[in-house]
């Protein structure tokens, strides 16, 4: 890479009780962090036993969903993590998407990159309060915060303010990463075409909004990254990954990844046959073609190199997610992540 790269690690245990042994597992294999996504588990408790279970890895949540929690209440957790993991701690947030936010959440939907923007301005504006002790004044769109008393405020961070990312693949939320955040997190479904055209350019655009350059960013690299010992093992990957891409293809939300390169027509046919549970056949519909924009797959050997040619020049941090890694034994991977940084 022209940049250098840290490589995290993402972690999605189904039971709070597997991040331990997860944790010390990928510290000891070289990693430079670990990322726990919402899925089972809320991110903000896994990162708790991160810091408990580990010294020197990063720890991220990639994401925590936003727009349930009131900033103030994202706040005091986030505080408290980065001084437990003294100073470790990053903040990543995502928005959800309008059916998961408004049926399982149960929450108001509302225009989510405006919306984020006034979040995260909220957030600075609380940890300032609480950093230099200077009174709580925020009036934004969404969100207005003017008291905290000394009861409540936890006091200055010995390790300074929280980082803040967000995820994001839409022109308008790649904008507010660039403008107002320290990173950006990309999701799995994008492709080199749609990163280089939609992300990159318009993460530009909001650094020049915020009076900043993009290089301040602490950037990852999007899409599936994949990995098999032998041929086999390659071929499961590829079907793995895959049914990944269909699934997220039955989104509407994702479509304007499909739409760039001319497959928006799947789409529907997809939503569709969601609806109906054909999830087995789903996977069809995706070509090798489709696979091969979307995914980086390679042998342990192979992948330093193809991730230099896919991510060089603009990623500064990468992620492996051990489900789409067949037959890699422990010591291939920590090979691997020292060949990742190496390169």
């Amino acid at each position: 890479m022209e940049v250098p790269v840290k490589v995290f690690a993402d972690i999605r245990p189904q039971r709070l009780a597997e991040v331990p042994d997860a944790v010390r597992r990928m510290e000891a294999m070289g990693f430079d962090g670990v990322s726990f996504a919402e899925f089972t588990v809320p991110p903000t408790l896994s990162s708790l036993l991160a810091a408990e279970h580990s010294s020197n890895l990063k720890i991220m949540t990639g994401v925590f969903i936003a727009f349930p929690r009131s900033p103030m209440a994202t706040a005091y957790d986030a505080w408290n993590l980065h001084d437990i993991s003294k100073g470790r701690f990053i903040l990543g947030l995502g928005p959800q998407t309008k059916g998961h936010l408004t049926r399982r959440w149960g929450m108001e939907f509302l225009p989510p990159a405006p919306r984020m923007r006034d979040y995260i301005l909220a957030l600075r504006a609380i940890f300032t309060c609480m950093q230099e002790g200077t009174p709580l004044s925020y009036d934004g769109r969404y969100y207005r915060f003017d008291r905290m008393t000394p009861a409540f405020n936890p006091g200055s961070n010995p390790y300074g303010l929280v980082p803040i990312y967000i995820a994001g693949i839409n022109e308008h939320m790649c904008r507010v990463a660039g403008e107002v955040c320290d990173g950006h997190i990309a999701a799995d479904p994008v492709t080199e075409k749609f990163t280089h055209e939609v992300i990159l350019p318009n993460l530009e655009e909001g650094a020049r909004r915020g009076d900043r350059s993009v290089k301040e960013l602490d950037i990852s690299g999007g899409g599936f990254i994949g990995c098999g010992a032998t041929q086999e093992d390659l071929r499961v990957v590829r079907e793995k990954v895959r049914a990944r891409i269909a699934f997220y293809a039955s989104t509407p939300t994702y479509s304007s990844v499909l739409d760039l390169h001319g497959w928006g027509e799947i789409v529907p046919i997809l939503h569709d046959m969601s609806l109906r549970g054909e999830w087995e056949k789903m996977p069809s519909l995706i070509t090798d073609v489709m696979l091969e924009h979307y995914a980086v797959i390679g042998t342990p050997q192979e992948l330093p190199q193809l991730l230099k040619r896919r991510y060089g020049g603009y990623a500064t941090r990468l992620h492996l997610y051990q489900d789409w890694f067949v037959g890699v034994t422990d010591q291939q991977l920590a090979d691997l992540v020292r060949g990742i940084k190496a390169i």
